[in-house]
């Protein structure tokens, strides 16, 4: 970078770190000019978290403002940018709802009993499943080692191949 490209860039990007000093001042130092810097860096990090930690403070006291006394959302997936399924709970009642920009569409009511008892099944399900996937894994680690002592066989046998093909030309 030449002296005048270097000189355009500080004026024009960093113009009060490229005066450095204000014009009452009669001495300019580097000391100065340094501290200055880290105080504005420390003031910007110090923004930064206090932005930072304003939203997360804002965000937990307008949640009461946001919750219904009658109706509790269990879960919640979004299929896309305008498709939901929501799973609610209103009184005794679980609903399966579809949501979308233009209508909401009733899926299942069911007792919150049976809700209940269905998850436990489908953890159930999901522990068996997860069993029989360990399993699968431990007999592909098994076939792929009976590959691999296939392989070395196979090695082993065309050395002895070639052992026996240079005797028989030997002979």
């Amino acid at each position: 970078m030449n002296r005048k490209t270097f000189i355009m860039y500080l004026t024009f990007f960093l113009p009060d770190i490229a005066l450095a000093t204000s014009h009452r001042e009669e001495s300019f130092s580097y000391i100065q000019l340094f501290l200055k810097t880290i105080i504005y860096i420390i003031i910007f990090i110090l923004v930064l978290f206090a932005t930072f930690y304003v939203t997360k403070l804002l965000a937990k006291r307008s949640k009461p403002f946001f919750k219904s006394k009658y109706v509790e959302i269990i879960d919640l997936i979004n299929l896309g940018s305008n498709n939901k399924i929501v799973i609610a709970k209103v009184a005794s009642y679980i609903y399966i709802l579809s949501i979308n920009n233009n209508d909401t569409i009733l899926i299942d009511k069911m007792d919150l009993q049976s809700f209940y008892s269905r998850v436990k099944e489908d953890r159930s399900l999901d522990k068996d499943l997860s069993d029989s996937i360990k399993a699968d894994k431990d007999n592909i680690s098994l076939e792929n080692e009976f590959k691999k002592i296939l392989e070395k066989f196979k090695l082993i046998n065309r050395k002895i191949d070639k052992d026996e093909d240079k005797n028989e030309e030997d002979d």
